[in-house]
């Protein structure tokens, strides 16, 4: 994984750094601000997750499947915030934006729900049907 992603973080800070170079004035909008701030918590992100990489690799991560594909989702929203940032900018509809992040939220935080409760469901069925199993 890090193969691809540090490498395109990189890439991609380079050029936005090429683009404030050729275009400054953008540094001076509350839009841009705010992207930042954004792409810095991406950074951040990134930088975590490197981290919880390296824990699953020794065997010392304590996170649920459940909480693993919560955290997955993150970028998801950050990302979705960063492109509404730029293609709005300072005309950004902070209330339609608030109310489609929640939804956003609630239909993730459904689905990962909705996926656990599948999987389990799944396996308590296999294991039914095995041979000695439950039902067995």
């Amino acid at each position: 994984a890090n193969i691809i992603t540090t490498p395109g973080m990189v890439v991609a800070v380079v050029c936005a750094l090429g683009l404030l170079s050729v275009n400054p004035a953008w540094l001076h909008q509350g839009w841009m601000h705010a992207k930042l701030a954004f792409v810095l918590a991406l950074l951040a992100y990134h930088g975590f997750c490197y981290k919880l990489m390296g824990q699953l690799q020794r065997g010392q991560c304590d996170w649920s499947a459940k909480q693993l594909r919560a955290l997955n989702e993150l970028p998801t929203l950050l990302l979705l915030i960063v492109v509404m940032l730029v293609v709005f900018k300072n005309q950004f509809p902070t209330g339609a934006a608030t109310w489609l992040i929640v939804a956003l939220v609630l239909f993730m935080a459904a689905s990962i729900q909705f996926y656990a409760r599948w999987r389990r469901l799944r396996a308590e069925r296999l294991a039914a049907e095995l041979p000695g199993g439950a039902a067995g």
